[in-house]
């Protein structure tokens, strides 16, 4: 009976309980790593280096993004010629430089003769109360952070400090109206508390819009109208606007006063010009008041260039087809002149040059040729 306790025995002094001895595989030698060395594993890059998890060294290949910054790392066995291409650099867009609505600078071709310490009080009644209006709440809007808020309802500056900067907004609006206009200055330069707004170089009236002492508007600025002593200069004759056959005859369009909201109509942003009915200048300078009752816009404060041909019966018989032709006169004072549309991208251009669309860019506005009248900006 004991047979069968043996035979187990026999196998464990046979074969034991240990590891069965024999030959190892031999251990690899370590490969030299090539030149250039990574100083810093998992960093550096254009190198060789020996990763922990990896059995023969490896070169760390820069991944670009498309402005050529690095980005990442990738290693391959191979070297530098194993690297993937990166994608060429996409060159950056040079910024279309963005005048500063709070610190314009002015129109050296509308300015007026700013001393006048010799000239004599004509005792002429006011003929800018509209304009200066006008000016004041463009100026307000243009540049907020100058007056006490809300500035569309204050007749403040934040500080009386800021007076000559509130005479230099109101002096860029009243140019953009053509006006010759700006801050009035001694004969050593110093400025004068008061606006010279001018038509011609020996007539210019004065507006004293400010309190020193408080930086607000003051209830009666007009202060009078001053010739000067010195006999009047021959006034250029404007050269007339060109009228061929089919564009914009009388009464001619003024200069463009604002753009309305850009509206979407069939994926393309659409721009309408609007005209001031009040007292304004065409860009050959010459004096427009009531355009908009003239073409037919009774009692509005603004219209478009011509009425649409089956808008409304014309009771000036205004026609209708001069209605774009008008419009590129009153933007850009030319009866083939074109406004400008400016985007963060590129643009795509209409056969109507009052249509647009944006290719790439984030927002999109219009504005008149020289940039001075603009719509508000719209998202693309």
């Amino acid at each position: 009976m004991r047979i069968k306790y043996i035979v187990p025995a026999l196998l464990l002094v046979l074969f034991g309980c240990g590891p069965i001895s024999g030959p190892q595989p031999p251990t690899p030698t370590p490969q030299p790593i090539p030149d250039p060395q990574c100083s810093v594993t998992g960093e550096a890059h254009s190198c060789w280096h020996w990763p922990p998890d990896s059995t023969m060294p490896l070169y760390a290949c820069p991944v670009k993004d498309a402005n050529g910054g690095i980005v990442g790392v990738v290693n391959v066995t191979g070297g530098p010629a194993q690297c993937p291409t990166n994608p060429a650099p996409t060159p950056t867009p040079t910024p279309v430089p963005v005048p500063t609505d709070c610190n314009p600078i002015l129109d050296a071709g509308l300015m007026p003769p700013l001393n006048s310490d010799d000239w004599s009080d004509a005792g002429f009644s006011p003929s800018f109360q509209n304009d200066v209006t006008d000016a004041v709440k463009k100026a307000q809007a243009a540049c907020p952070t100058v007056w006490n808020q809300p500035a569309s309802a204050s007749s403040c500056l934040t500080s009386a400090d800021k007076i000559d900067q509130g005479y230099l907004l109101i002096s860029k609006q009243l140019q953009y109206k053509g006006l010759r206009a700006a801050q009035a200055v001694d004969a050593s330069g110093r400025l004068y508390d008061h606006l010279y707004i001018c038509l011609t170089s020996t007539k210019c009236e004065s507006w004293k819009l400010f309190e020193y002492n408080a930086g607000c508007l003051t209830g009666n600025p007009y202060k009078g109208t001053y010739l000067s002593p010195q006999p009047p200069s021959p006034t250029p004759v404007p050269t007339p606007t060109p009228t061929p056959i089919g564009g914009c005859t009388a009464p001619v369009t003024p200069k463009v006063d604002k753009f309305n909201d850009l509206a979407v109509i069939n994926g393309w942003f659409d721009a309408t010009a609007q005209f001031y009915n009040g007292e304004t200048r065409r860009w050959d300078g010459v004096y427009v008041i009531g355009y908009c009752d003239s073409i037919g816009f009774v009692n509005r404060l603004h219209c478009p260039a011509r009425m649409e041909c089956g808008e409304i019966p014309n009771p000036v018989a205004v026609k209708c087809e001069e209605r774009v032709a008008c419009e590129r006169l009153g933007v850009s004072g030319d009866i083939n002149g074109e406004p400008k549309w400016v985007s963060d991208g590129p643009i795509i251009y209409n056969d109507n040059i009052f249509k647009a669309k944006c290719n790439g860019g984030t927002k999109i506005k219009i504005c008149s040729s020289d940039g001075f009248v603009c719509s508000p900006e719209a998202s693309c």
